[in-house]
């Protein structure tokens, strides 16, 4: 189920909504990454260069891929836990 966000919230932890949303889009973005990577590392064989297909069915591959977290829900919970902290970038860091 849904939960109602308090647009408040997200001001909590940044400057404008705007920059909360920043946040936590690129967040999502480095989760799906993790998780596709790990995926590829679940079920891909370097050796043949192809797809694990021997030990999995397709279909249990669909069900424990549908079964991960979505990134952006983590992404969200992370921000309004105070777990995303957002880098100041200096000139002297460009």
């Amino acid at each position: 189920m849904v939960d109602t966000i308090v647009m408040k919230d997200l001001t909590n932890h940044a400057e404008s909504i705007y920059e909360a949303i920043i946040m936590i889009s690129r967040r999502a973005r480095q989760i799906n990454n993790e998780q596709k990577q790990q995926f590829e590392k679940d079920f891909y064989d370097e050796s043949s260069d192809d797809f694990l297909d021997d030990d999995y069915e397709p279909e249990e591959i669909v069900i424990e891929t549908t079964h991960l977290p979505k990134p952006h829900t983590i992404a969200l919970q992370e921000f309004l836990d105070g777990e995303i902290v957002k880098i100041e970038l200096t000139e002297d860091a460009e």
